[in-house]
């Protein structure tokens, strides 16, 4: 079976941190660890060529709320024995044996992932949630990539030329991607090359099968709450095999850190580290924690300067969409309140608009008046908001605790006036797509723009969980078919497997209609 490790690379330098260091004998090797903070125990697991030092920026977060446990694996940094990717998990279960836990989060990176998959497959009663970050290649997985791995490309250079030569081809590979303007992120990945000993690489040895690989179709069996985590710039093939993985593991949610790599934990820490302790915490608090499901969503607030049309359009993974989430008045402007929802949003907003204010002064006027009346469980800091007036001036907000990619984008083009925003989303890549296609449509009906909007926004990954209903709101002042009526289209599509394609389909028929009037 072909070997399938990857390099995740990262050097953090060594910050001060309270822990216990220890070691605990597994037969062949000795493997070292530390444990750190008191509640849930959190294993962490680094990638090929690294030590448990990559996890520092982590562990001073992680370590508030859970009672992290981080090892060298064996054969890197202080623990010794000879690289086995199928005695990992063995190893890990030993560890968690002698320190009494039963169960425990863990979080893998590249091949660290593939560590936390074989023990999540093997032992599934020990895992109470996983996140698996930058994963490479699965048994199964197809199409499988010609040529040679990029730990086989850095073997062939060590055994040929060294381990220095091998670490320059390392860090000159797109693996090794970091943002630019950011020179203290090459000299941590240099220094954590240089702790490598990189016995693996110049003295292989043979695997001993202890636990096999877990293949695809054993982990689309895994049940446990799994959330997946890549870098935007991360290999294409590594992105590849993480859509697969949130397709083929139910419920598994998915995130994508913008302006990282395959190391987005150490290059971008903040928006790792909340979206790790976001997802364990939801899962610590249970399934009960929500009154509610979030509504998950994406959608687009737009103006038409020439018609005076106005509205909006959204597409989620939950039933009727449609019903609560856009609001809209002829002359007035229009709001979308979504995720953490309170649907009294929309119409307070449609009456300070009435009275002049600007969208900007809409948001704060209504976010401020919200006694958050749930903070543990349906908290106001998870709602996402967005108000456009007649006049095209727009203003969102996305709560801190919105699940997940979540964020908005308004437009920038000329002439061109609208708001995209949302939540559980496959990355920013949604709603900067939605408002490329709104902006690059003009001159088609409001409407239809802002389909090919959500279109847009569904070709980019759209909602992580996938698609059930969609609506559209249009209004202009006595725009709307019969007398006094200023609802140009009001469409729901309530349940459907494909709820964009049919939104389109009576898009489509009712614009006929509107160019026959």
């Amino acid at each position: 079976m072909r070997r399938a490790v990857c390099w995740m690379l990262s050097a953090l330098t060594s910050v001060p941190i309270h822990a216990q260091s220890r070691t605990i004998n597994v037969g062949d090797a000795v493997i070292n660890y530390e444990i750190a903070g008191e509640g849930t125990p959190l294993v962490l697991i680094h990638g090929w060529a690294q030590d448990l030092t990559i996890w520092d920026d982590q562990v001073r977060e992680f370590a508030r709320h859970h009672r992290v446990i981080r090892y060298d694996r064996r054969g890197y940094g202080k623990s010794t024995g000879y690289a086995d990717a199928t005695a990992d998990a063995m190893d890990l279960r030993i560890l968690l044996d002698s320190l009494g836990i039963q169960s425990a989060h863990l979080l893998g990176l590249s091949a660290g992932s593939r560590a936390a998959i074989n023990f999540t497959v093997a032992f599934p009663d020990r895992v109470k949630a996983l996140v698996i970050y930058g994963q490479a290649l699965l048994p199964g997985f197809t199409p499988a990539p010609d040529g040679p791995t990029p730990v086989m490309i850095f073997r062939d250079v060590a055994q040929k030329h060294g381990l220095d030569s091998a670490g320059k081809v390392l860090l000159a590979h797109p693996l090794s991607w970091t943002p630019s303007g950011r020179p203290e992120l090459k000299r941590r990945q240099k220094a954590q090359w240089a702790r490598y000993l990189g016995q693996d690489l110049l003295n292989p040895r043979p695997e001993s099968g202890r636990v096999p690989h877990a293949t695809l179709d054993q982990v689309a069996a895994i049940r446990v709450p799994t959330l997946v985590i890549s870098g935007d710039h991360d290999l294409p093939l590594f992105l590849q095999v993480a859509d697969t993985l949130v397709r083929r593991i139910a419920g598994a949610q998915r995130v994508v850190i913008p302006n990282a790599g395959h190391g987005a934990h150490f290059a971008q820490p903040d928006q790792f580290n909340s979206a790790v302790l976001r997802f364990f915490g939801e899962v610590d608090r249970g399934p009960q924690s929500q009154p509610w499901p979030p509504v998950a969503t994406f959608s687009i607030l737009a103006m038409d300067s020439t018609t005076g049309e106005i509205g909006g359009a959204v597409q989620s993974r939950v039933f009727s969409v449609g019903n609560g989430v856009l609001w809209a008045e002829a002359g007035v402007g229009a709001a979308a309140t979504q995720a953490i929802v309170d649907v009294s949003y929309g119409p307070q907003a449609i009456a300070l608009l009435k009275q002049g204010l600007s969208a900007n002064k809409v948001v704060a006027m209504v976010m401020d008046a919200d006694p958050d009346p749930r903070p543990d469980d349906w908290s106001k800091q998870g709602r996402q908001f967005a108000v456009i007036d007649a006049k095209g001036k727009v203003f969102a907000f996305t709560g801190p605790r919105a699940t997940d990619w979540a964020g908005h984008k308004s437009c920038t083009a000329s002439g061109a006036f609208c708001t995209a925003q949302g939540n559980i989303l496959a990355s920013a890549a949604v709603v900067d797509s939605m408002v490329v296609a709104y902006e690059r449509t003009a001159g088609q009906h409001i409407s239809l723009r802002l389909v090919e909007a959500i279109e847009a926004g569904q070709r980019a990954g759209g909602d992580k969980r996938g698609m059930q209903s969609a609506a559209i709101l249009v209004v202009k002042k006595n725009g709307g078919v019969w007398l006094n009526n200023d609802v140009v289209l009001r469409l729901q599509v309530d349940d459907n497997p494909e709820p964009i394609k049919e939104l389109r389909r009576l898009v489509e028929r009712g614009t006929a209609r509107l160019r026959r009037q």
